[in-house]
């Protein structure tokens, strides 16, 4: 094939990427304008936090800290109520702000690891992580992920941007410290972070450069740094009950989550509701699930993890089975053929290369969520983590263009991006989803 050839295609290639990206911004665009000017404006509180905040404002950081809460995020609202004496203004003004942090800080990190990447590639992964951040619709809703999610993405562009780059390292593990404990104030999914803080720190010790006398020293000022402000903000809790001040979704004293989740889950596996969500949130309420104990007796709904593995492990595998294929499902839709990159390169030594790390992180947060929620998988739990998987595809690429040409990668997202755009028509203006 001659170079003329060889040229025109990498130029017709690169137009069609460019008129991807286009059609791929604008249907985004109308798929989050849609949901902003035609979706319900009413504050969705299935959690009760406005209650919980009730109870923060009236009786102060201490009580609220004994009673179990969401101390930071309540601390966050307070300060906006105060401005605006209106607490679904507070709210809302907590969510947005937070919602745009994480996509700042987000943003620069993804340049930060940019590399040798042509633009429009660039272009496409940060115009995704846009779009999906923005997706996330926090103004619609009490809960506190985006608040956490701020805080997540902080350490990571810590530990992926400052950490290789820099002499102060006892600093910043001391930020990372810090930064873990405030997050166990903001809600109980925030120990899975220290999960995937511990799994970075071990791949770097048991697969390239760190040491084991520099290993101690991470986790002594890190264990430290975070014991320091646990032991400060929940005080009051430590000090009353000698537990963290967790915020406590069972608004029930004799029926709890897991038994609402089990219960669910067994009228959709025996066929009395649908695949779906709504099963458990919106057609089995505390209610009936005091119902079902009182009538079946106490052990009838398994009240802890362990228990309900023990009591019906086959619907625990259908449940891990089922987030799992969702969560991929939901990938597929948001992300396209991109999401294929980095697992193009997963199988390749070294196994635990730099380029793979982010990667390691997003898989083993995924199948946390998956194997330990013990009920359907929501998207917006991945939010503060997804940097990770976009992460990966960016890195991937220099290694991918070793292997493939350009053109082979312009065709690549441009499949990706009008797939994508496919999918935002259908839900803009055909399909009403609530999965």
């Amino acid at each position: 094939m001659s170079s003329e050839t060889l040229t025109t295609q990498k130029n017709t290639s690169r137009k069609l990427l460019r008129f991807s990206l286009i059609v791929f911004v604008v249907t985004w665009a109308m798929y989050i304008l849609k949901h902003i000017f035609f979706g319900s404006h009413q504050l969705g509180d299935p959690d009760r936090y406005k209650e919980s905040f009730a109870f923060f404002n009236e009786n102060g950081f201490y009580e609220a800290s004994v009673h179990g809460t969401s101390l930071l995020y309540n601390s966050a609202i307070w300060v906006f109520y105060k401005l605006f004496n209106n607490v679904d203004a507070a709210i809302i003004t907590v969510n947005i702000l937070s919602e745009l942090i994480v996509l700042f800080v987000g943003l620069q990190l993804l340049k930060k690891i940019k590399g040798i990447v042509d633009h429009i590639y660039f272009y496409a992964i940060a115009a995704t992580y846009i779009f999906i951040t923005l997706n996330i619709h926090s103004y619609v809703r009490t809960a506190n992920d985006t608040f956490l999610a701020v805080f997540i993405a902080i350490i990571f562009y810590i530990l992926f941007a400052k950490l290789p780059t820099t002499q102060k390292t006892n600093l910043y593990y001391i930020y990372i410290g810090l930064l873990l404990g405030i997050c166990t104030a903001i809600r109980p999914t925030s120990l899975f972070l220290f999960v995937i803080v511990a799994v970075f720190f071990g791949i770097k010790f048991l697969f390239q450069s760190l040491q084991f006398k520099n290993l101690l020293s991470a986790g002594f000022i890190i264990g430290v740094s975070c014991a320091t402000i646990i032991s400060l903000i929940h005080y009051p809790s430590l000090k009353e009950k000698g537990t963290l001040s967790f915020y406590n979704k069972n608004f029930e004293k004799d029926v709890n989550w897991i038994q609402r989740n089990y219960l669910g889950l067994k009228k959709i596996q025996e066929g009395k509701e649908p695949l779906h969500k709504s099963a458990i949130f919106n057609k089995t309420p505390f209610s009936e699930v005091r119902t079902y104990v009182q009538e079946n007796g106490e052990d009838s709904l398994p009240n802890s993890s362990l228990k309900f593995v023990q009591k019906d492990p086959k619907l625990y595998a259908q449940v891990v089975a089922y987030n799992v294929v969702y969560s991929v499902a939901k990938f597929i839709r948001y992300y396209g053929c991109m999401l294929v990159f980095p697992l193009l390169i997963f199988f390749q030594k070294p196994w635990f290369g730099s380029q793979k790390i982010a990667f390691w992180l997003f898989i083993t947060y995924t199948l946390l969520i998956c194997m330990l929620c013990f009920t359907m998988m929501e998207y917006r739990w991945y939010i503060g983590y997804e940097i990770l998987l976009l992460m990966a595809i960016l890195v991937s690429i220099p290694l991918l263009r070793k292997k493939f040409k350009n053109t082979v990668l312009d065709v690549l997202f441009t499949i990706s991006l009008l797939f994508v755009a496919i999918c935002n028509i259908a839900q803009t203006f055909f399909i009403s989803s609530t999965y």
